[in-house]
Formats: structure tokens, sequence, C-alpha cells
């Protein structure tokens, strides 16, 4: 035997998948025991069928109704009976390759939308509210290296947001701290990337509007904690309120995000 053909495809299948009577067994398993190439081909449907577990276990369909399908939908495309055993487990197994790639896709493409057809909380959040940039952004001058926030500087750039946390609630107990609206936005910030929403909550909260550029950003990511909460009427009222103020430096991406957030 040389040839898969599509008959032989669902025989072997029938046997992989226990769809056979005894009958059928006991024959098939005569023709295998005697024939090489077809021990060969039959190693190489396990194979392939590992490969497709793997591209499509997500989905909880079965390997052997997912394989049905792919077949149906090449049938137009190829004809089976005149390929190779090889090449027609490559065109099986390319094809489901991009079916699952498709599916992937699909699946990136719902979790960034909502079923109402807008992006999610938490795509929202990633575009708009990212706080990997933050400490470079001007909030620490270049003396700040030399005293305490230097190290909470240090902390903020390698991730490590709880002993930055803890640091900056230890300088905030000494009311003689002098850098204490910086200190209460980094605070905030690091409690953002702890998950701890309600926190960073009440340490915007006390950044006095004197403060200047940091109490804009702190209002800025006030929203960012209400969505993180699924607060979204908190978060829509913080964000009208810079939309509604022509002076804020957050303005226009409020106003973007309040279309998104309803």
């Amino acid at each position: 035997m040389e040839d898969l053909d599509e008959p032989l495809f669902w025989e072997i299948e029938n046997y992989l998948h226990n769809r056979m009577d005894a009958t059928q067994k006991e024959d098939f398993e005569r023709r295998l025991k005697n024939d090489p190439w077809l021990q060969n081909t039959l190693a190489l449907f396990r194979e392939a069928d590992k490969d497709l577990d793997a591209f499509f276990r997500p989905e909880g369909v079965g390997v052997s109704a997912r394989k049905q399908e792919l077949m149906e939908r090449g049938r137009n495309l190829l004809n089976p009976k005149r390929q190779s055993g090889r090449h027609f487990l490559f065109w099986l197994s390319a094809t489901a390759a991009a079916i699952a790639t498709m599916v992937v896709a699909v699946y990136q493409f719902t979790d960034w939308f909502s079923k109402e057809n807008r992006p999610s909380a938490s795509a929202i959040y990633q575009q708009y509210f990212s706080t990997d940039e933050i400490t470079g952004s001007g909030l620490l001058s270049a003396d700040d290296a030399s005293n305490r926030l230097g190290q909470v500087y240090r902390f903020m750039e390698a991730r490590q947001y709880q002993q930055a946390a803890d640091s900056l609630q230890s300088y905030l107990q000494d009311e003689s701290f002098a850098q204490r609206p910086k200190a209460l936005f980094l605070l905030g910030v690091a409690q953002l990337n702890l998950q701890q929403p309600s926190l960073a909550v009440g340490s915007f909260r006390q950044i006095p509007p004197s403060a200047g550029t940091l109490s804009q950003e702190g209002e800025w990511y006030t929203a960012a904690a209400y969505l993180q909460l699924q607060d979204f009427e908190g978060c829509r009222t913080v964000l009208h309120s810079i939309a509604d103020n022509p002076k804020h430096r957050r303005q226009q991406q409020a106003a973007e995000v309040l279309n998104l957030v309803r």
C-alpha cells in the first residue's frame, strides 16, 4: 500500500477512536500486523492527534470531531486521493493550524471587546492607564536620587511595588516629610499595581490641588482605580470632571475613555 485515500483515512480514524465493531477491529489489526506502511501511517495519525489536541483543547472540542470538520472544509480545496500519506497528513495539520490560529485571534478579539462590542474594562485600563513609565515622567527629579524617594524610584523601576509601598507608608508617617504629594501619588501607583484599587483611591484623594501636575495625575489614576474596581459610575464621574476642565493635562484622554466606559 502506497497511498492514503479518504476511505482508509476514516478507517484509521475509526480504529483510533474506538468506533469499530469487533469484526472490523479484528480485520484492521490483522492487516496492521502485516503491513509496515500501515503501522507507520497509524503512528503518524497518533502524532497528528497530539498536535490537534494541543491546538483545540481550550475549546473543549474533541480531536475526532475537529478532524471531521477540517475534512469537510478542505474537501473542495484538495482531492485527498491524489495526495501521499505524509502529504495528506501535512495538509490536515496545516489546515488545523490555520483554523487554530484563527480561533486564537477570535478569542483575543473577544477578550478586547465586551459583549456590547466595546473594549472591556481590562483592555481600556491597559491602553490608557499604563504605569510603566510613570516614575520617569518628571515626577522624580535628579535631586531625588540622593534622598529617600530615590530608593522608592529604584523599587518602582524594578516592579517591586510592595517594597515601594512599604517605604512610602513609612515616610508618610513622618509629618515633617517634605515630599508628601509626590509620595502619595507614588503610593497610589504602587497600590494600583498591587491590585489594591480601594487603597489607591484613598492615596490619590489625599493629594492637594496645590500640587499641580501631581494632583491632575492623581485624579486621572483615580479613574483607573475605579475601573480596576469595576465601579464604572465612579470612573465616569472622575472622567467627566477631567473632560470638563480645559486646563487639565488629561482632558482629551478623558473624553476618549468616556466614549468607551458606558
